[in-house]
């Protein structure tokens, strides 16, 4: 396995899937995506048609007791 391929593993198993985040917190994917609608949990990243969590900031969630996402100010 060469340095690189590496690199990308490991930057892989830092992101996590809603099937996966829904399994480390016992709710099913739907209850998931109603929580980011809510905004109580951390915001996902999209890449493409792709969503995924950093699962260092869900690890962080979970540890903090899931508190609420601080909402985002909209300026205009």
């Amino acid at each position: 396995m060469s340095e690189n391929e590496i690199k990308l593993e490991s930057a892989e198993s830092q992101l996590i899937s809603v099937d996966v985040l829904a399994s480390m917190i016992d709710l099913s994917p739907r209850t998931v995506w109603r929580m980011v609608s809510a905004r109580t949990v951390p915001p996902p990243i999209r890449l493409g048609k792709s969503v995924r969590w950093r699962k260092s900031d869900i690890e962080t969630w979970i540890a903090g007791g899931c508190p609420e996402q601080t909402t985002r100010k909209i300026e205009g």
